[in-house]
């Protein structure tokens, strides 16, 4: 949680002067993660020997390296290895040396990942001529069958960087009985990189170490409230435990407490089948009463807009679906998130289970802590149901909570696709029987424009009766919610490419969150016949791959324009850098694109930039893929400054926006914000003039 002021978001639109043509681009500064002890230069010398000795060895293993197979066993466990150097490699990097022990520490790293490697290459030939002898191998990898506190590794599918994550086995847990999962979310620790994040998992259990499961803890991309990149960190980590612990897919318990105790109450609510049950402790769960801004402090209409991507009241309903039992301590300024949601709870004639630490300031009580436990033990005790289920779903954006019905449902075949209006309430209640003979699907719904089904039995949608068509793939509905068109297969694939749909809804921050669909930086290999539009780019796109290493922990793909390939092109979000003269892919694109962008002007509708001095940025579904963005000049939309506070680590930009260069980039913004807004559901140009006036409209009713 904060540890600084939060600073007032007016400063958002504090005049700067405009640069001069021969100015240099100004520096912006670090907040996260805060220097630490600059050790000598002998010192930080030999360190950084040692991990470049341990990383040129480790890469025999490496499945990074192209053309080789990740299938291939030899390579499967290379990120419970290079956690270790990857980490000390970090802090040298960024001085995140924050105690004297800490270089000590890192040798023991090192040390811990050498012994690891060693264990690797006994396999030698086995691990990569010997099915049977590999399997073997790896089974007895001396930190696979550890008890007590273990660090583990994976690779991400988001930039393929090494992420760390913590486990607890109980030394008397059984190891081939499916068993419980706890995903425990951290609390906030600007300290906590992943060289802090690994000595801490390597001494402390955590708030909660139950004895009858697993549990995991998730580094969450380091400090990011669990939200965009550290969301997918989540989802990875807790899949990595599943599979290599044999956990209960239907035994997930989610906790967290602090910055984790938000993270624990907006996965829940936006997620809810994916867990058994859910206990958050403290944290936040919305933006604006949270960080105290006034109405003379408002930021732009779309940034309030896009708060309901995590704000959880917007999906109270969700948690109906699944047992909640929340934490704050009496004394705690933070009780005001619990406070909030136990009130969202009774405008449904609902009670929250909320338990109150007796004079606890932010930390729980040993009684609150019992009772948390025990609840949640008892709640995986008991069986999910499966012939009957029935469910009230909220949402603000399509592709979010969604992935509930792919995930953790899939056998019920039920999908919400498709809204009408985005950030805009959504509302579908849904009854499923099964009597294994025959299921029936009933919805009732609002402001949903696509489902999608698949059974053997009846649909019954806003009382309209439907029979099962094998080659029926879905419904589309009118804005009235009435007329109901049953679409075939080629139909459906026809409409849902038009939409903005679960797997393509933008805004740009959607490109950053994973999903399945990496990243790829292009680099411009030409240069812009602007000076300004040149420099800026140039600033803009470094400022990007620094701070994601910095604050997201992992280095950033990149790639020259005439490198990329189709299979990176059909793979990948493309994050385009430059302009039409500098990147061929960006000439490519920008056709493409709703806001006009050529030799002469900008043009968002009616509204005309001169292009030696604006650039747009935006977000818009790849027409030579099925399922990926291009994104022109722009990374994740909040940046430093708003690293200060996790509930200010919100979208700052919607789908696109134009920005006027010759205002520096800051902390807060990539220059002057001169235009932006959503487009449509068809991905369509819409003038934000009325796009803002009906917003404020809304708001007042």
């Amino acid at each position: 949680m904060p540890r600084f002021a939060l600073l007032s978001l007016l400063t958002l639109f504090v005049f700067t002067p405009p640069l001069r043509a021969a100015d240099p681009l100004p520096l912006i500064p670090r907040v996260l993660p805060p220097v630490g002890i600059v050790l000598p230069a002998k010192q930080k010398q030999v360190l950084y020997a040692k991990v470049e000795q341990l990383e040129k060895e480790m890469a025999e293993f490496d499945p990074r390296i192209e053309n080789r197979d990740r299938e291939n066993m030899k390579y499967r466990y290379f990120a419970d290895v290079a956690i270790f150097p990857k980490a000390v490699r970090y802090a040298l990097d960024y001085d995140e040396f924050y105690q004297k022990s800490d270089a000590a520490e890192a040798e023991k790293l090192l040390e811990m990942g050498r012994q690891r490697l060693a264990e690797l290459k006994k396999g030698g030939p086995e691990a990569e001529d010997n099915a049977i002898g590999s399997l073997l191998f790896m089974t007895n990898l001396s930190w696979r069958k550890q008890k007590g506190l273990v660090v583990r590794g994976y690779l991400s599918s988001l930039d393929n960087s090494v992420q760390p994550y913590g486990v607890y086995v109980p030394e008397s847990l059984e190891t081939t009985k499916d068993k419980p999962l706890y995903v425990w979310l951290h609390g906030r620790n600007e300290k906590g990189t992943d060289m802090q994040f690994l000595f801490e998992r390597m001494k402390s259990k955590g708030k909660f170490a139950l004895e009858d499961g697993v549990t995991v803890h998730p580094f969450g991309r380091y400090c990011n409230a669990f939200k965009f990149m550290g969301e997918n960190d989540v989802h990875a980590a807790t899949s990595a435990a599943f599979n290599e612990y044999q956990t209960d897919f239907f035994k997930q318990v989610l906790m967290g407490f602090s910055m984790g105790g938000a993270g624990c109450w907006h996965l829940a609510a936006r997620d809810p089948l994916r867990y058994c049950a859910a206990a958050p402790g403290a944290g936040f769960v919305e933006s604006r009463i949270f960080l105290g801004i006034r109405d003379d402090q408002l930021p732009p209409w779309y940034e309030q807009k896009l708060w309901s991507w995590y704000d959880v009241p917007g999906y109270t309903q969700n948690l109906f679906n699944i047992p909640v039992i929340a934490y704050s301590g009496e004394k705690d300024k933070q009780k005001q998130a619990a406070d909030i949601m136990e009130a969202e709870y009774a405008k449904y004639g609902k009670k929250l289970n909320y338990v109150i630490g007796k004079g606890m300031g932010h930390d729980y009580d040993q009684a609150s802590l019992e009772q948390i436990a025990a609840f949640v033990q008892q709640v995986h005790q008991q069986p999910r149901p499966i012939v009957t289920m029935e469910m009230d779903y909220q949402s603000a954006k399509i592709g979010l909570t969604s992935s509930s019905f792919i995930g953790a449902i899939p056998f019920f075949g039920a999908r919400i696709v498709a809204h009408h209006e985005e950030w805009s309430p959504n509302e579908a209640h849904f009854k499923i029987t099964d009597d294994t003979k025959n299921q029936t699907i009933t919805f009732t719904t609002k402001n949903i424009r696509m489902l999608a089904t698949k059974g053997n039995g009846d649909v019954i949608i806003n009382g309209h009766k439907f029979a099962n068509d094998p080659d029926s793939a879905g419904f589309e509905l009118s804005l009235d919610q009435q007329t109901i068109t049953p679409l075939k297969t080629k139909e459906w694939h026809a409409k849902s490419k038009q939409l903005k749909h679960e797997q393509l809804s933008g805004t740009i921050d959607d490109a950053f969150c994973g999903g399945g669909r990496p990243v790829l930086f292009v680099k411009p290999t030409g240069k812009s016949k602007h000076p300004a539009i040149q420099a800026w780019v140039e600033h803009e796109m470094q400022y990007q791959i620094d701070r994601w290493r910095r604050c997201f922990r992992g280095d950033l793909p990149v790639k020259n324009d005439n490198e990329v390939t189709v299979q990176d092109i059909k793979s990948k979000n493309l994050i385009l850098w430059g302009d039409p003269d500098s990147n061929s892919l960006s000439k490519k694109y920008a056709a493409q694109f709703p806001i006009g962008w050529n030799a002469e002007q900008i043009s968002a509708g009616e509204a005309k930039y001169d292009v030696a001095k604006h650039v747009p940025v935006g977000i818009y579904p790849n027409p030579d893929s099925h399922f990926t963005y291009f994104v022109l000049n722009s990374g994740p939309t909040f940046r430093d400054e708003h690293d200060r506070n996790n509930a200010n680590q919100t979208p700052k930009l919607p789908d696109w926006a134009v920005i006027d260069v010759t205002t520096p980039a800051d902390g807060k913004s990539p220059g002057r914000v001169v235009n932006a807004g959503f487009f449509d559901n068809n991905w369509k140009f819409v003038d934000p003039a009325k796009q803002q006036a009906d917003w404020e409209k809304r708001a007042k009713e």
